[in-house]
């Protein structure tokens, strides 16, 4: 009796202890919320749910949450572009948006401007972190500064030819509507970003299953609802017509 016992134990399924899958990402408004919401929360919710995953996603300011991945102190991390800088980071096959940037030129500047190509040789200054010369794949003088205030001071002394970053922020300052006003340029350059991964065994296990099951999501649609969800648009969709075998 106590062999039968036994051996009917060893038959039973007990439940496997939930795989933590820790998160950190800086806080972007629509992409990941203070209180935990956004498109990015909706996507790794999508992936990592339970019983098979415990997810915990963190606030952390985007280069701290570099590093924290980078020193293992995390699993993932969200919104890397592939420019970042990427010490023990994976990155995902599939792109979570294309994120979109406007170009504000100065007056002598936007007298000259055509194209993206008109940047040539020019004189840009980027956010600090972006390095958007690369990006880009332009020769030009590039610099960083977060300063918009003094950025729009430079553009209207020739000190500088072109800004990049989100024209909202700079139509936002009183000193915008100084004269000569800046041109500026919508949506002039996008860039995709995915999720970066730690460069171990358990952060290339996390990766296959978040490729295979984010495809999924892209594939049923659900992208597109949590993206207009979240964001009220879908103006920075992913590019999927460059993965034509995606949905296959």
């Amino acid at each position: 009796m106590r062999l039968i016992i036994i051996l009917a134990m060893s038959l039973i399924c007990w439940p496997t202890a939930a795989q933590s899958v820790r998160a950190v990402s800086d806080l972007w408004q629509g992409y990941f919320n203070s209180d935990g919401s956004g498109y990015y929360a909706d996507i790794l919710h999508e992936v990592f749910h339970a019983p098979e995953y415990q997810l915990s996603i963190d606030p952390e300011p985007f280069e701290d949450s570099i590093e924290s991945v980078s020193e293992k102190k995390a699993d993932l991390v969200m919104g890397i572009a592939r420019t970042d800088k990427l010490p023990g980071l994976i990155l995902s096959h599939y792109p979570l948006e294309e994120e979109r940037f406007d170009l504000i030129l100065s007056a002598t500047f936007a007298k000259q401007w055509k194209s993206l190509a008109s940047l040539k040789g020019k004189r840009l200054i980027g956010p600090v972190g972006y390095s958007m010369d690369l990006a880009l794949k332009i020769p030009l003088k590039y610099s960083e500064s977060n300063d918009l205030v003094k950025q729009l001071k430079q553009l209207r002394a020739n000190e500088v030819d072109a800004v990049i970053g989100y024209a909202a922020d700079y139509e936002a300052l009183s000193e915008f509507d100084i004269k000569p006003e800046p041109r500026v340029i919508i949506n002039a350059f996008s860039d995709p970003t995915f999720v970066g991964f730690s460069d171990t065994s358990k952060g290339a296990a996390l990766k296959k299953h978040f490729d295979t099951n984010y495809k999924k999501v892209v594939c049923s649609g659900k992208l597109r609802f949590l993206m207009k969800k979240n964001l009220d648009s879908l103006d920075e969709y992913p590019k999927f017509s460059l993965y034509p075998r995606m949905c296959i």
